[in-house]
């Protein structure tokens, strides 16, 4: 399964990513495990009910998560009524990559 996106192979490593708050864990978590197979997933009131956390709260690991670049946000307009589309940006081979270097790999 060499490539496979990353949040199906094992969501673990990037929930692991040390610049994420246990709630941008959580939420990222609950993405991971909705994402269809291009990454995307459609944001929500799900997200609250599924993490149990504030929408603030989940707006917040929203932002974070993006801000770490493992996420892109396509907002829809609010007059629409629909909620964000989210998607997952990390492949294995980026972050295997990654992990091997801090783990002094080659």
């Amino acid at each position: 399964m060499e490539g496979a996106p990353l949040w199906i192979v094992d969501p673990w490593v990037l929930m692991r990513d040390e610049r994420l708050s246990t709630n941008a864990r959580l939420v990222l978590g609950a993405l991971c495990r909705a994402a269809k197979d291009d990454g995307t997933v459609r944001g929500g009131t799900w997200l609250v009910d599924w993490t149990e956390l504030h929408r603030n709260s989940v707006s917040s690991a929203i932002k974070e998560i993006r801000d770490a670049g493992l996420l892109e946000v396509v907002e829809q307009p609010r007059h629409v009524g629909q909620a964000n589309i989210y998607r997952l940006l990390a492949r294995s081979t980026e972050l295997e990559d990654g992990a091997s270097s801090q783990r002094g790999g080659s």
